[in-house]
């Protein structure tokens, strides 16, 4: 964390999504960038993310086809 902080990065505390959601009143991120590839990090940028925002996936997710209910 540290590294990435010198970087510009900014710690997001968990659970992920409803932490942006607050630091938005609700509006949720412009867009979400998942670097994990997991189930519980696609559903966090998915949720955090606003209506009409972009998520881009870098990792590698392992499940076929990922349930996206937005």
């Amino acid at each position: 964390m540290q590294r990435a902080a010198t970087w510009g990065a900014t710690p997001i505390p968990s659970p992920a999504a409803e932490t942006i959601l607050a630091a938005t009143r609700g509006h949720g991120a412009d867009s979400v960038i998942d670097a994990v590839g997991t189930d519980a990090s696609m559903s966090d940028a998915l949720n955090a993310v606003r209506p009409g925002g972009t998520v881009s996936v870098v990792g590698v997710h392992d499940l076929q086809p990922f349930p996206c209910p937005h």
